[in-house]
């Protein structure tokens, strides 16, 4: 799960981390018990995961038979402390010094850590969201607001960044994208490419998302969204940090 000591989650965004490690990830014992206990009293959530996990079971096999890795459908296995960046440590070091960077991938790819992700109702309905510390581009735990370019039509996009110690998050509202999987990746300054996560755009209503790369802010350069097949969706250019 995603490392969230920097900012402790109210409980809607819990239960969307819960969720989306449930849908991509695998949850241990306390954390299955917590998210049971979280869909007990939210019977519209439960049915929202189960509509997810029959997406992700209809998309997952013609997503397998392209050739690509099974985990970049299911989401990365890692756990928070080895995405969490640790002082003194090097952007793409988990614990105990181990890389993050991933052989399967191909040279200057990364995995990143688990996604959260729901469907919610339509965008014009959704209050306005609550901005972070301010500061310029790159302060820790301020929210940049950021745009994409190449979006298809009809889709509307509500994004922004947030900038951690131990990387770079993002998070979006989508509406109006093609039913289908699609991964988030962060594209460093040096060209490398790290995965964020994979989310699932449901058929109808809009997708929240959140989840983090394993980039330090002032290393990202931009945010790339990729459907299935691996062609780029939309883009979008991050302003230089200070």
């Amino acid at each position: 799960m995603t490392d969230t000591t920097e900012n402790p989650m109210d409980p809607r965004a819990r239960l969307h981390e819960l969720m989306g490690a449930a849908v991509f990830g695998s949850l241990g014992t306390a954390e299955s018990e917590e998210l049971e206990r979280l869909l007990q009293a939210d019977p519209d959530a439960a049915r929202e995961l189960e509509e997810l996990r029959a997406t992700r079971d209809h998309v997952a096999p013609r997503r397998l038979g392209g050739g690509l890795r099974g985990d970049a459908v299911t989401g990365s296995r890692v756990t928070g402390r080895r995405c969490a960046q640790q002082p003194g440590q090097a952007a793409g070091a988990g614990a105990g010094g181990r890389s993050d960077l991933d052989p399967a991938l191909g040279t200057g790819r990364r995995r990143g850590c688990p996604g959260a992700c729901r469907r919610t109702g339509r965008l014009g309905d959704r209050p306005a969201r609550a901005w972070g510390a301010d500061g310029p581009p790159g302060t820790l735990g301020a929210t940049e607001p950021i745009s994409f370019t190449g979006e298809p039509r009809g889709v509307d996009v509500d994004a922004s960044i947030v900038a951690h110690t131990w990387g770079t998050e993002t998070v979006m509202t989508i509406d109006g994208l093609q039913q289908g999987a699609y991964t988030v990746q962060v594209v460093g300054t040096g060209g490398e490419t790290v995965d964020s996560g994979t989310f699932i755009a449901p058929a109808q209503g809009i997708t929240d998302c959140r989840m983090i790369a394993a980039v330090v802010r002032p290393e990202a350069d931009a945010i790339v969204v990729s459907d299935s097949d691996g062609a780029v969706v939309m883009s979008s250019q991050l302003p230089r940090t200070t």
